[in-house]
């Protein structure tokens, strides 16, 4: 069988600023404000000092740390796919790469969507049911990043007030959202009359898109049942966020902040990958850095040691990700461009006229 046409529609124009214009000119405005509001006090002689500090041996077991998070990543992966695909952890790990690789590299955290339609090419999968499993991922990451944050900020003497309000704040909106998606998985029905009567003012042809679309999206929550896998996830995550904390944690002593408290690591770990979510320009350069070097401030670190974790940290986290992402996405036999473009298509691809069914993975993507 031969292979799909990668750009999904002849004519596509592949992701990138000019396919965003407003959107992706709002994240470099983001990002552009709080690169100053990080920079401002901090010289290029001191970041050059600090990396002539790095210690080979602390920098190798934040990497080991990080590569660890990633393992896990694709173990839950396998399992929230199941119902839907017989997927290695491998193959779930390197997609949670490419993803994040995309995200390094495309405007708009477009790497979800890159994730979503090269799935849905290697597997039989729908684009809106992998949309699906991601999203619920996303709610799992921040519920577990929530209570990181409420943790962490239990075990310091004085921390501002913003630090406690985010954290039930955070704890809201995703302990929140996953209730949703369990309550829409399991009264499924229930859930397609309401969404309907949601999508009732829309002309017919896009509504009923927008429906199909949204109730494959809820199909992808189809690994919520309270067995043992279920479970298991749940594990997995905080393993993958513990796995994280742990490089953040070996990045402490790379930049001379040994004295500070395991709890300040997790603490920025937290704030950051929750202040990340917002609007920024691809690899969220400027926001990663402004709320990681602000975190460890409010522990009490020095504002330029602060700065330096914060480059150091966005450096681990960034090379290795984008690298090794880049190269699997090449070793499906896809394109970075091309995926993207066809991403900018999700709801057409992941919503079929009915009785088409999904795309047949191609052949390449068997063998691999």
């Amino acid at each position: 069988m031969g292979r799909r046409d990668e750009g999904g529609a002849t004519g596509r124009r592949a992701a990138g600023p000019a396919a965003f214009p407003l959107s992706f000119k709002i994240g470099l405005a983001v990002s552009a404000l709080f690169i100053w509001m990080f920079a401002r006090n901090l010289s290029a002689e001191q970041v050059g000092e600090v990396m002539r500090r790095v210690s080979p041996g602390w920098l190798a077991a934040a990497l080991a740390a990080y590569a660890a998070g990633h393992v896990f990543r694709g173990l839950r992966s396998r399992l929230i796919l199941a119902p839907h695909a017989r997927v290695s952890w491998q193959r779930g790990m390197n997609l949670v790469l490419v993803g994040y690789a995309a995200n390094n590299v495309l405007p708009l955290r477009a790497g979800e969507l890159v994730r979503a339609v090269l799935l849905s090419r290697l597997e039989p999968v729908s684009v809106a049911t992998g949309v699906g499993t991601l999203l619920v991922e996303r709610i799992l990451d921040g519920m577990v990043l929530v209570g990181i944050l409420i943790a962490a900020t239990a075990r310091a003497a004085e921390l501002p007030a913003w630090a406690g309000q985010a954290g039930w704040v955070g704890a809201a909106v995703f302990f929140g959202a996953m209730a949703v998606m369990v309550v829409a998985h399991r009264w499924r029905a229930a859930a397609e009359r309401a969404a309907a009567w949601l999508v009732r003012p829309l002309p017919q042809t896009s509504g009923g898109a927008l429906l199909r679309f949204a109730m494959r999206v809820i199909d992808g929550a189809a690994f919520l049942s309270l067995n043992r896998a279920t479970l298991a996830v749940a594990a997995l995550s905080i393993a993958v966020w513990l796995c994280e904390g742990g490089m953040m944690v070996f990045a402490l002593p790379m930049t001379g902040l040994s004295d500070l408290p395991i709890a300040a690591a997790y603490f920025a770990l937290a704030v950051t990958n929750l202040a990340i979510l917002m609007p920024s320009s691809p690899g969220y350069v400027g926001t990663f850095h402004y709320f990681c070097a602000l975190s460890l401030t409010a522990f009490g670190a020095p504002a330029e040691a602060a700065a330096l974790y914060a480059v150091l940290s966005h450096l681990v986290h960034y090379i290795p990700v984008t690298v090794y992402g880049l190269i699997a996405i090449h070793r499906y036999g896809f394109g970075l461009r091309s995926v993207a473009s066809a991403a900018q298509a999700l709801a057409e691809r992941a919503a079929p006229p009915p009785g088409e069914a999904p795309l047949p993975p191609t052949q390449d993507a068997v063998n691999r």
